[in-house]
Formats: C-alpha cells, structure tokens, sequence
C-alpha cells in the first residue's frame, strides 16, 4: 500500500511564509499599521500646508505649481490611507472568514505598484533636470521607499496566495517560531 501525498491544489506557493519575525497575517497587520500612521500624518501635513499658503494662491505663477503638488499630495496621502485600511479587512480575521475577503488585498498591491512607479518617475525628473549630484540624496531616500514598498507588496502578495490557497479540510502546516522549521501533521 503506497502513503498518500499531498499535492497542492495550485502550481504556484506563498513566496515567503513569514513576514520578519510574525506570521504572514502579523505582518500585514503591521504594515497595514504603520501605512495608515504614515499616511494619515501625509494627510495632515498636506493639509496644513494647503492652509498654511492659501493667501499666496491670488498671486499665481509657481504658487498655482505648489498648490498642485500639495493637492495631489493630498489625494495620493488620502487613497493610500483608504488602501491602508483595506488591509485590515481580511488580516483582522480567521483564515476561514478571511479566504472569501482577499480580494481586498489587490488595491493595496496596485496601488503600491502605482506609487512606486511613480517615484521611479520622480528620480528620473530629479536626475534630468537638476543633476545626479544635486538629487543624490532624494534618489536614496526614494529608492529606500522603492525597496521597502516591494518588500511589503511581497508579504501582501504572499498573503493573498496564503489565503487563496487555504483549505480548512486539509491538514495544516505550522510554523515553529523557536527553530524556524516546517512542521506538519500530515501523514
């Protein structure tokens, strides 16, 4: 009599299986987390500073310019918390209860992939209009955010095969936090 193997239902597996120290499901919390503080204090800075200039804006010229930059901040900072939020929809859930809700993972992978293009096309403005030297320091502070957005597009990402891939009525596989081994009570 030949043991029964267990084959996976998809071609495809969650990338990683933790997110630094938690489980997949902390760490989205956590980025969902730190995301919403970040952009909420976006939001209300974007604000501060729309109200801080609002008597230049009669004047015009590069004020018009700075007023743009500070709306779309503004909106870009308000979208990003909204998406922020939808993280906790599913993370704050069983796996059982969270398998149907995933779908509301996508708008904050889209939306990240959005932002980071966008930055990309911000380093290239900085570079071709003020210099490579001058924009050094803005370049390294975008490509750190670049990096940081992939890392936790991933995570998200790993999240949602996570939950795609669920199925209560077969046996789960634990994760021991003390020696980082794959545990099973498979047969």
């Amino acid at each position: 009599m030949r043991p029964t193997v267990y084959q996976p239902t998809h071609a495809t597996m969650v990338w990683v299986s933790r997110c630094c120290c938690c489980h997949l499901k902390g760490g989205v919390i956590a980025i969902g987390c730190v995301f919403l503080v970040l952009n909420v204090l976006g939001v209300a800075s974007a604000a501060i500073q729309l109200k801080h200039y609002s008597h230049f804006w009669q004047f015009g010229g590069a004020y018009d310019v700075l007023k743009g930059v500070l709306d779309t901040s503004l909106a870009m900072y308000a979208i990003s918390a909204i998406v922020a939020i939808l993280l906790f929809v599913p993370a704050c859930q069983t796996d059982e209860n969270a398998k149907n809700k995933r779908f509301f993972l996508i708008p904050f992978m889209v939306w990240t992939m959005l932002n980071m293009l966008a930055w990309v096309g911000l380093s290239i403005w900085y570079i071709t209009n003020i210099g490579f030297a001058a924009a050094m320091f803005v370049i390294c502070v975008y490509l750190i955010y670049i990096g940081l957005g992939i890392y936790c597009k991933i995570m998200v990402y790993s999240y949602y095969q996570h939950l795609r891939d669920f199925n209560p009525e077969e046996p789960s596989t634990t994760y021991s936090s003390i020696n980082n081994e794959t545990k099973s009570d498979m047969p």
